[in-house]
């Protein structure tokens, strides 16, 4: 006959007093308890057999010995947790699992700054690697769970480097003894050393404000006359057949006063790199990245092909500008990713040419959209409109 399996997974905030009673009398009945050893420090004077270790399978064999077992994880078994992967684990092995809650860290920082948390943006940063400029663009708050690669120090020097302008709290080791939370105000010199290993950050970014969804209007940019800007319409067409979504990669060749760049950083959380060789481009580029606050748009100064050598690898190019070079730069971008997606834009017969040519050369699919915008302006002296028509733009579409 087979033995009845019972497992508890339990959150445990910061020590035996955030326990509910609930939680205890699991850990308390348990023939064995789980975890890391931080978290298992916790709960010592309660439960006797511990077993450290953070892995889902050993911890599932470990638990064959038995038939009513615990483990224990740091704070909310729901936000950012190991639970899962045990759980799961467990329940194909027949478990009967149950699990209760603690408190996140997100709880106790709100708890501590007296600040309500729905309306802030969620991010793990811990053990993972997370889109930092993008989250802190998206959103007027942005909590970051850290551990792992990225650490406060990051954050910070991530903010620091870009000169944004933000408020940020770190809340190191929340509910312990040594409990420390530290905030910084924007525009002052700050730092912070490598010892906040066990935090959460609270980034406000005070430049936040929301455009309209859609293409931004031509007058929105900074401009200067001998550097040219892809108009609104042909930029609405671009975003849309480009079609990227969160977590892409995605370079800007050509980018100019960085209009187009802007438009793909505000579509989605994605990686932008915006390639540009004239100074005066790159001057516009940095003025307008900080008016509209796209912090997931990196800024790269130079020549294609050169300067995509050391980028990582695209999911999708969009080449404004390619000073003949388009076969090259399609070359570098299949070399990283294969799958790569590529849109160009064409006004010269030349452009249209050599798109058609790279597209058989590399056995890539075309399709291409014809855009012919007209705009009505005021006669002089008159009450009086006309329609003033734009250079047609030829937009490419070349996949795998």
């Amino acid at each position: 006959m087979n033995k009845i399996k019972n497992a508890f997974l339990v959150g445990i905030g910061s020590g035996i007093e955030t326990l509910t009673n609930e939680a205890k009398q699991a850990i308390v009945n348990a023939q064995i308890v789980a975890g890391a050893n931080r978290v298992l420090d916790c709960i010592k004077n309660i439960c006797d057999n511990t077993y450290n270790s953070y892995n889902a399978i050993e911890i599932a064999e470990k638990f064959e010995e038995f038939t009513n077992v615990c483990a224990v994880f740091s704070g909310d078994t729901g936000f950012y947790s190991g639970c899962q992967k045990l759980c799961d684990e467990l329940k194909k092995r027949n478990w009967n699992v149950k699990i209760i809650a603690g408190l996140s860290s997100l709880q106790m920082l709100s708890c501590r700054i007296q600040e309500k948390w729905q309306d802030w943006n969620l991010v793990s940063a811990h053990g993972i690697d997370c889109n930092i400029g993008a989250e802190i663009s998206f959103s007027k708050k942005t909590f970051f769970l850290t551990g792992g690669a990225i650490t406060p120090k990051t954050i910070i020097n991530f903010v620091k480097e870009r000169k944004i302008n933000c408020n940020i709290i770190v809340a190191d080791k929340l509910g312990y003894e040594d409990e420390r939370i530290l905030y910084i105000d924007s525009g002052k010199d700050f730092d912070i050393d490598d010892s906040f290993n066990l935090s959460c950050v609270l980034v406000e970014n005070l430049d936040y404000q929301k455009y309209p969804s859609g293409a931004l209007k031509d007058d929105l940019f900074i401009r200067k006359e001998n550097v040219p800007m892809t108009k609104r319409i042909v930029r609405s067409s671009i975003i849309s057949l480009l079609e990227i979504k969160n977590g892409e990669t995605v370079w800007d060749i050509g980018a100019g006063t960085g209009a187009v760049s802007i438009e793909i950083a505000r579509s989605s959380k994605c990686r932008l790199y915006s390639i540009e060789k004239e100074i005066d481009a790159i001057e516009l580029e940095y003025k307008n990245r900080k008016k509209f606050g796209v912090w997931n748009m990196e800024i790269v100064y130079g020549s294609a092909p050169n300067a995509l050598n050391d980028l990582p690898k695209p999911d999708c190019v969009f080449v404004g500008g390619s000073c003949g070079a388009l076969d090259e730069i399609v070359s570098i971008a299949i070399s990283k990713n294969k799958n790569t997606r590529f849109i160009v834009t064409a006004v010269t017969l030349e452009t249209i040419s050599m798109c058609v040519s790279v597209a058989k050369t590399f056995n890539l699919k075309i399709e291409c959209t014809q855009v012919s915008a007209s705009s009505s302006v005021s006669m002089s002296n008159s009450r009086f409109h006309l329609m003033k028509a734009e250079n047609p733009i030829n937009i490419f579409c070349l996949n795998p």
